[in-house]
């Protein structure tokens, strides 16, 4: 478990991955958009596309604060992979 840990930490984007992570972080970041402000759009999205929906619902507020957050936090640390990949 260990040697997988130093792998990893000794293993950084190249300059090749960097244009991918740059499109990952704008789609991260348009997820949260639609996410924080219209979050009804996001919750009728999911029930067209899988018919399973939960029986409880998320509250708007806590739905736009969750994917909203996670959202901008998945693009912030992608878009600062992206900056470690075209610095190399």
């Amino acid at each position: 478990m260990c040697n997988f840990v130093v792998v990893l930490q000794d293993s950084r984007p190249t300059f090749a991955d960097a244009p991918g992570l740059v499109v990952l972080a704008a789609i991260f970041l348009v997820f949260a958009a639609i996410g924080i402000f219209r979050p009804e759009r996001l919750r009728r999205m999911v029930d067209l596309s899988d018919r399973t929906w939960h029986q409880y619902r998320m509250p708007l507020n806590l739905l736009r604060w969750v994917v909203g957050t996670v959202g901008i936090a998945f693009a912030a640390l992608l878009a600062y992979m992206a900056f470690l990949g075209f610095t190399r």
